[in-house]
């Protein structure tokens, strides 16, 4: 679908964050290609004041819809945060379909879902979203109530009757979704024993499925999308040691992305828990695009939430280096207890110096050992 994406910042924060609105931007655009559409003009306003009707102001929608007409788009994507009201009133000024930044993350995690688990959690998220939106969808109804005295009307006893719907729908989500936790949590404990967890993880489009495979031998798919990972996925490398051979279990797990819509905050922690089992982390880094160092701090924040970024040994791997020729290299950082890699995981070649690293976090654990991929 053709669309228009429009740009908000503020007059307080343009000079501060300069980099941080072009990666976030950037970002945008990427997510709006990933769910299907196509990017025909990009928009920037700078807001002063908030419209509490329609967020920017009459003659802003009016650029917007002669913009619209011109390059034959079909919608408007807002890399902003709009009320209910709000939304409703754009589209009806426009005669377009309005959607945000948080929508676009919803139908991308919808079209990656694959386990009956992140299904069930974004099928939450779309009744939430729904839910919220019943006050801004029923506002022009509650123009219908009676006169002086009089407590509901049309608007309010439908808006009632689809609020219950709802709920009733979220209790029952949610009581499933329980379910398949307590399921999911007993399956682990049961196979968790002894064995050595390394979990790859890192911001949504870094190479991380890349580095998977070349670790571990699969044929997973690897796609330049954004959510193209949204289950989690194990598989067992086999190590040898000085005495025995055993197994390490390597995870991939889905990227991570920031501003995160709080409706998919659940679902989206949901699909990390394998990372509390894990025994190293591997942290994927894609150093060839603009702002990377703010993806990191999203990645180490949502790190930081799940209890993990202070206890459990973390590799960082910079990824991508065959984009911006930087030769493969390692450093240890002693004030961090931090080892940082340099390499592109597409030239296998380069992959025995994070063979070593692994081998040498795990022989904390177990006796000195070798991987064999």
């Amino acid at each position: 679908m053709r669309c228009l994406v429009i740009h908000i910042n503020y007059n307080h924060y343009i000079l501060e964050h300069l980099k941080l609105i072009q990666f976030e931007e950037l970002e945008l655009v990427k997510l709006c290609a990933a769910a299907g559409y196509s990017t025909m003009q990009e928009i920037r306003f700078t807001l002063s004041h908030i419209n509490t009707n329609t967020f920017i102001s009459n003659d802003r929608l009016e650029q917007i819809q002669q913009a619209a007409k011109l390059q034959n788009a079909k919608a408007v994507i807002f890399n902003a945060s709009l009320s209910a009201r709000q939304e409703l009133n754009i589209k009806e000024f426009l005669k377009l379909e309005v959607r945000t930044r948080n929508i676009i993350i919803l139908e991308l995690f919808s079209k990656h879902a694959v386990s009956s688990d992140s299904k069930l959690h974004v099928s939450l998220a779309r009744l939430e979203i729904s839910r919220a939106s019943l006050v801004g969808h029923w506002t022009h109804l509650e123009r219908q109530r009676g006169g002086t005295g009089t407590r509901s009307g049309p608007g309010e006893t439908q808006f009632e009757s689809d609020r219950r719907g709802l709920d009733v729908k979220i209790t029952s989500l949610r009581k499933k979704i329980k379910k398949v936790a307590l399921r999911r949590k007993e399956f682990q404990y049961r196979k968790r024993d002894s064995v050595f967890r390394i979990a790859i993880v890192g911001y949504t489009n870094s190479g991380k499925t890349t580095l998977f495979n070349a670790l571990s031998r699969a044929n997973r798919v690897v796609a330049d999308q954004w959510f193209a990972t949204l289950d989690p996925l194990a598989r067992r490398i086999f190590v040898t040691g000085l005495e025995r051979t055993t197994e390490v279990v390597l995870l991939d797990t889905v990227g991570f992305i920031s501003h995160l819509p709080k409706q998919l905050k659940e679902a989206f922690t949901a699909s990390l828990e394998e990372i509390l089992s894990a025994d190293l982390i591997l942290h994927v880094i894609d150093c060839a695009r603009v702002g990377y160092h703010d993806r990191i701090a999203v990645v180490e924040n949502q790190l930081s939430e799940l209890g993990v970024l202070s206890t459990v040994p973390i590799i960082e791997i910079y990824n991508k280096i065959d984009l911006i020729n930087v030769p493969s290299s390692s450093v240890y950082l002693p004030e961090q207890n931090k080892y940082r890699i340099y390499l592109s995981a597409l030239n296998q070649p380069q992959l025995p110096t994070i063979h070593s690293l692994i081998a040498s976090q795990i022989h904390n654990n177990y006796s000195k050992i070798n991987i064999v991929c």
